[in-house]
């Protein structure tokens, strides 16, 4: 049991593959295209991804879109938040799956012209079985890795099978064992985060998405439109990148934040092709980190259907 045959089972393996449940979430969309175009798909089940971000860019933003982009598939999502509440969560996701902006959510308005196509949207995915599952301890430091393992395990057994796992903020998961209090004692702890948010993908046979903050990244840098953070932006931490099979990074100047847009840069896409720069379109006012439609008519390659 602790070797596979290449040629011999061969054979068993194509049954199998032809067998598969037709349902079954086999890659787990980001819902932006040019990343889902770079990995054919999206991410894979059994595998782990990475975004870093600086403070304040939109790395939250980032996994409500992911989020909803595998609940729209008919996937079950679960999002494990230690920074915010629980509310604001809930907010976000209520404006960026209903296209109502985040000042209307708050005070519960919605324009009586779009009543009843919130509505046909929200009965599709509750049909096609999507849903999404917010754990927000609201106390900082305050969850483990194991207890989020814990977690999914309930919600499959009342709930059936998830699809996507979202990490927010992998620094401030605390995990079981005894690391000393110094600079390797933190690194090897964020090296156990990252391999247990992998094994969860692994051992469920799920997409676990996290996401870091970028820190020490000055002004002058971000601000440059060429400029575009890489593995080396993660300082001393390098290490905690292994057990991710995807790896990219959000970069934003001041001016392109205005102008709502921004670029995605593809360090490591293991299997596939990376070091692409994919520009986009945002909307953040309506907590939507993608902008479908303005991004296709300016960075998308319509004709031969790829990005820019």
């Amino acid at each position: 049991g602790l070797y596979a045959n290449v040629f011999l089972d061969f054979e068993s393996r194509q049954e199998k593959r032809k067998n598969k449940e037709p349902d079954h979430l086999e890659k787990i969309p980001f819902g932006i295209h040019a990343m889902d175009f770079d990995t054919q798909g999206g991410g894979k089940i059994g595998t782990s991804g990475l975004l870093l971000a600086r403070s304040g860019t939109g790395k939250t933003t980032f996994e409500v879109w992911c989020g909803i982009s595998c609940a729209k598939n008919g996937g079950k999502v679960v999002h494990f938040q230690i920074e915010g509440t629980s509310q604001e969560l809930q907010e976000m996701y209520d404006a960026s799956w209903s296209g109502i902006s985040l000042s209307n959510i708050f005070f519960g308005g919605i324009a009586k012209d779009k009543v009843m196509k919130i509505k046909n949207v929200n009965k599709d995915i509750i049909d096609k079985g999507g849903e999404i599952f917010i754990i927000a301890p609201e106390s900082f430091n305050s969850l483990s890795i194991e207890s989020c393992n814990d977690t999914i395990e309930e919600i499959e057994k009342i709930y059936g099978k998830v699809s996507l796992a979202i990490f927010d903020n992998i620094s401030s998961f605390t995990v079981k064992g005894k690391f000393s209090h110094s600079e390797q004692g933190e690194r090897n702890r964020r090296e156990a985060v990252a391999n247990k948010i992998t094994n969860i993908a692994v051992q469920k046979k799920l997409f676990s998405l996290a996401t870091e903050q970028a820190t020490d990244i000055k002004p002058h840098r971000f601000n440059d439109p060429e400029f575009v953070m890489t593995r080396s932006d993660i300082s001393e931490f390098k290490g905690m990148l292994r057990p991710f099979s995807y790896f990219f990074t959000w970069n934003q100047s001041q001016d392109e934040y205005e102008a709502n847009v921004g670029r995605i840069y593809n360090d490591k896409f293991r299997k596939f092709r990376s070091g692409q720069i994919r520009k986009i379109c945002t909307s953040f006012e309506n907590a939507r980190f993608y902008n479908s439609s303005k991004t296709l008519s300016t960075f998308w390659d319509s004709k031969n259907n790829r990005p820019l």
